[in-house]
């Protein structure tokens, strides 16, 4: 019983969420399955822009406003007295001893022979 409605409540989130695919997915299957009869309907009576058109009515049923690129815009009021920049710098101190950089000498070989053999 708790999966069944479990498998219910998954597919009414995911038809809510989904909902504004609804449409591009249709055009999709209907150009795809039976291409003849959607072009001799819908392209003939709405024409070939009719999945923008959708859109842009079920834009408005929304009721989000939604700038140019399809962002949704939100106006963010952030009061002055909660704006505070701390631009002090930590003096943080940085040394590097130097009476170490002597430990690495430069070193030579002090005599050119062959490579050993391996036995």
């Amino acid at each position: 019983m708790r999966a069944t409605n479990a498998y219910y409540m998954l597919i009414l989130y995911f038809t809510v969420m989904f909902k504004p695919l609804i449409p591009i997915v249709q055009d999709f299957l209907s150009h795809t399955f039976s291409e003849a009869i959607h072009i001799a309907t819908v392209h003939a009576i709405y024409g070939s822009n009719h999945l923008q058109k959708e859109l842009s009515q079920q834009e408005k049923e929304s009721n989000r406003p939604t700038s140019l690129n399809g962002e949704i815009t939100a106006q963010v009021h952030v009061p002055a007295s909660e704006l505070q920049f701390n631009f002090d710098l930590y003096n943080i101190p940085s040394n590097y001893p130097a009476n170490k950089a002597d430990a690495l000498m430069p070193s030579s070989l002090s005599k050119v022979s062959p490579p050993p053999k391996n036995s």
